[in-house]
């Protein structure tokens, strides 16, 4: 799958995307891969971060602490309760 490395302050462009080769040989529709494709481009192009993290991931952790509360990373302004993924954190 593509991906975005960034390096940077959200806002700043990214530094490369990643396109494998067997992604564009992929069965995955035109529409599919031209939705993961923007997505990755708009990463790159504007400097804009993934809405969620990844368990165990240093640079997008999938949980952080805000004021001694631990949150889930998100992009949302619903409170999310379900903390079971953090737990080891």
């Amino acid at each position: 799958m593509p991906f975005t490395r960034q390096y940077r302050n959200c806002g700043e462009k990214s530094d490369d995307i990643f396109l494998p080769a067997d992604f564009l040989q992929s069965n995955f529709s035109y529409s599919v891969k031209g939705s993961i494709l923007f997505h990755e481009w708009t990463k790159f192009r504007y400097g804009v971060f993934e809405e969620h993290g990844y368990y165990e991931d240093d640079v997008y952790p999938g949980c952080y602490s805000s004021s001694g509360t631990l949150k889930l990373t998100s992009c949302t302004n619903i409170n999310l309760d379900s903390l079971t993924d953090c737990a080891s954190s």
